[in-house]
């Protein structure tokens, strides 16, 4: 049997390669950006500020300086305060707090605050 020319291995080749079908697709460009933001974390940055002035605007200046926001896990948002004095106001406006931020805050839902005495 005759070995195939170097043009007939490369057309061979050639259609070899236009049978199979493309394992990649084209996709858009709102799917790229999205998942580029999902994974650098910039929506979890845009909404933690949205959430930080959510907080400013619900606590005022005065109390808002005395306390800084954790983490949100499992829809539990902790709170770190300074002293026990801080504590106890918030633990009395909970209510009203997790109202307004469940009202306010659109990135996510806060369903309970946990409240931490920083030392």
């Amino acid at each position: 049997m005759q070995e195939p020319s170097n043009e007939e291995r490369e057309q061979w080749d050639l259609a070899q390669i236009k049978q199979r079908p493309s394992r990649y697709q084209p996709k858009t460009m709102g799917a790229c950006v999205k998942r580029l933001m999902a994974r650098k974390g910039y929506g979890e940055i845009r909404s933690a500020g949205e959430l930080e002035e959510t907080w400013q605007n619900l606590l005022g200046d005065s109390l808002a300086q005395h306390c800084h926001m954790g983490n949100i896990t499992r829809g539990v948002l902790t709170v770190y305060v300074s002293d026990s004095a801080i504590s106890q106001e918030l633990s009395m406006r909970k209510s009203q707090i997790l109202r307004e931020l469940q009202k306010s805050y659109t990135a996510g839902t806060v369903k309970d605050l946990r409240i931490r005495i920083q030392s």
